[in-house]
């Protein structure tokens, strides 16, 4: 019996490792969110959430331990509805068995699901998302043509959404992934556990394009260059003794593998590449970085390239000791192993693209979010979506410094673009 056919999954290569480094900061879990310019009616919500979930059965599971790995298991328990918190992406409840690996929550005019990286990436949850939406508006008395189905209602799941794509692509005469060095990261005090704080910053989707353009770069070369750019604002007025222990500044993009390699699958399926400066040359000025991240990035996309991190992956994976070792101690392995790689990076930049729905849902919609993963490491990482001509740009922070977000705003503002600013942080001042 095929796989997809059971009641269980395997996890894929990506999600493999999460379950066993999972902690109260570290929850690995993301969000993406939609505001309609009405106010949400939960019962609707909840009729439309039963409704669509039975065509994602990937997502119809709960985590299970095993003797060597955990494993997804079908969850016969329909999901519920949830009201929204000040802090969003905390911890599932452990001892809660049946639970799911995604979370609906609402709040006013606001949509939004919190998803486990066990469970997909971001373009398997905006996929998702984009479903539930198109029923809650079609149950508010939308109708719509809906060429995407994205109701889905009717439709029997494609087999191929639940399958991990990594496999196919194993290849063991791919030669073996450099490691990177620890990089710089913000020495910036953890919020209190329970907490974490969340900005969001709207901008003009056409004024940042041109803006970018006008850099050379592509939206997403722009903003990694403007938040390299931050992070070395705040390397530059931190204490000498400090300075003096400077690292590169990495940022990792996720790059999302389905275009590039064919796949439908609904699970994982992305590698990071990373773009740099080296603190200890010096600073850089913007056109420098810009240059810099164009250059990293064209060289990074070859194909070639992606595959062979995705082969570094895949033979972790692989590996005879890491397959026999129990998963109690497997779990003291991974958390050391993962917490050397979240060192390799200074912050994550996560572009999810353009969103849309069909006519009129289309018109129901206000703007997206997307929220990235808190990270104990890293402390602040940046999650990027755009819908019509609204680009959200969301940083998530579990440190008690907001001197990231800040300083990359206000670098928008005075290249001429209009920020608004929304933040569950106090007193946030851009």
């Amino acid at each position: 019996m095929k796989e997809q056919e059971r009641s269980w999954f395997r996890l894929d290569n990506a999600a493999k490792i999460f379950p066993s480094v999972t902690s109260d900061r570290l929850t690995h879990l993301f969000r993406v969110a939609v505001r309609l310019h009405e106010p949400i009616q939960p019962e609707l919500l909840l009729s439309a959430l039963q409704a669509v979930v039975p065509r994602f059965p990937s997502f119809q599971v709960r985590l299970q331990p095993g003797l060597f790995w955990y494993s997804l298991v079908e969850n016969p328990e329909s999901p519920t509805i949830y009201p929204e918190t000040t802090s969003p992406c905390l911890p599932f409840h452990r001892k809660n068995r049946s639970t799911h690996l995604f979370r609906v929550r609402w709040f006013g005019r606001r949509i939004a699901v919190e998803f486990s990286h066990a469970l997909t990436d971001g373009m398997g949850g905006a996929t998702f998302l984009r479903s539930l939406v198109a029923e809650y508006l079609h149950l508010t008395g939308r109708e719509a043509v809906d060429p995407e189905d994205l109701r889905r209602l009717e439709r029997t799941p494609d087999p191929a959404e639940a399958v991990d794509d990594f496999q196919s692509l194993y290849d063991p005469s791919f030669p073996r992934f450099e490691t990177w060095d620890k990089a710089f990261q913000v020495p910036f005090k953890l919020l209190p556990k329970g907490q974490y704080a969340v900005t969001t910053g709207r901008l003009p989707l056409k004024a940042t394009l041109a803006q970018a353009k006008q850099s050379k770069a592509t939206l997403t070369e722009f903003l990694a260059a403007t938040l390299l750019a931050s992070f070395q604002e705040v390397f530059l007025t931190l204490p000498p003794a400090l300075r003096r222990r400077a690292r590169p500044l990495r940022l990792v993009l996720p790059v999302n593998l389905r275009p590039v390699f064919h796949s439908k699958t609904l699970r994982n399926f992305f590698v990071v590449v990373p773009v740099e400066i080296d603190l200890r040359l010096g600073p850089y000025d913007f056109e420098e970085i810009v240059r810099k991240v164009h250059h990293q990035l064209q060289a990074e996309m070859d194909p070639k390239l992606l595959k062979k991190q995705i082969m570094r992956n895949l033979r972790g994976e692989l590996n005879p000791l890491a397959r026999l070792l129990p998963l109690p101690l497997k779990a003291l392995v991974l958390s050391t192993v993962f917490g050397s790689y979240e060192r390799q990076h200074t912050a994550s930049l996560s572009n999810l693209g353009r969103t849309t729905w069909p006519e009129p849902w289309n018109q129901a919609v206000h703007d997206v979010e997307f929220t990235p993963p808190p990270s104990p490491f890293c402390r602040v990482n940046a999650g990027v979506v755009s819908y019509g001509d609204s680009l959200s740009v969301t940083f998530g922070n579990l440190s008690v410094d907001s001197s990231v977000e800040r300083i990359f705003f206000t670098r928008l503002r005075r290249l001429g673009l209009p920020v608004s600013i929304e933040s569950n942080r106090p007193f946030l001042e851009v």
